[in-house]
């Protein structure tokens, strides 16, 4: 399991590793066992989680690295056919579906629609805001721009947080020229921040939306602002 110990949300540090735990506790029950316990440190040398860490089966990755300070580590070839990932959603069923995605498939999938769709090139500053753990997130925050060579932004936490020209201010300091997003945050964004847009000095080539359709007066702000 590749887990981390803490992370913010809200202006809250949450204890993520105490999660992870739990989850480990739950494969077990079902047959799985989990021999090894990878945790990424939200402060690198800083102990974030109150959970302690268990002897023999977890250990920080930022130790382990540093075995592998400035040596190559030469790439394993996978069929195109072997599983990537497992991916759960729930759509409108409310009860969620585990889809197993391919190597080939997936990244083929993903880098053509980031290329032909959404005109992503090398020295584009992208960034689509969705969760990282949906799909659209994980498809257009890692693999997509990273496969075509693009600067991608990962951000911490939501939107709205401290305040709600957070997401313009981040495009206007990373020079974000494509942004991505779901019709539900725009709708979120118009509404707790109608005039937040006209504070910032950003400059998108393409604005794109994803997940859902979008009503018109919502497009034409998005559109507009």
């Amino acid at each position: 399991l590749i887990t981390m110990d803490a992370y913010y949300r809200g202006g809250k540090l949450l204890n993520h590793k105490e999660k992870a735990d739990i989850a480990v506790e739950e494969a077990k029950k079902e047959g799985q066992t989990v021999d090894k316990v990878l945790v990424w440190q939200r402060y690198p040398g800083k102990e974030s989680s109150p959970t302690p860490m268990v002897e023999g089966r977890d250990y920080y990755i930022n130790d382990l690295l540093k075995d592998y300070s400035r040596k190559r580590v030469d790439p394993v070839r996978m069929p195109a056919e072997d599983p990537l990932f497992l991916m759960y959603t729930s759509g409108t069923t409310g009860k969620p579906k585990g889809c197993q995605h391919s190597t080939g498939g997936y990244l083929a999938y993903v880098t053509g629609t980031s290329k032909y769709i959404q005109d992503i090139h090398p020295e584009d500053v992208y960034w689509c805001m969705a969760d990282i753990g949906w799909i659209t997130g994980h498809s257009y925050i890692v693999y997509g721009p990273l496969a075509l060579c693009a600067s991608t932004v990962i951000y911490e936490g939501i939107p709205n947080y401290p305040d709600p020209g957070r997401p313009w201010r981040i495009a206007q300091e990373l020079d974000v020229n494509i942004f991505h997003t779901a019709p539900t945050s725009i709708r979120a964004l118009r509404k707790i921040g109608p005039d937040e847009p006209d504070k910032y000095n950003y400059h998108f080539k393409h604005m794109t939306t994803v997940g859902e359709p979008i009503e018109p007066e919502v497009w034409k702000w998005y559109y507009r602002e």
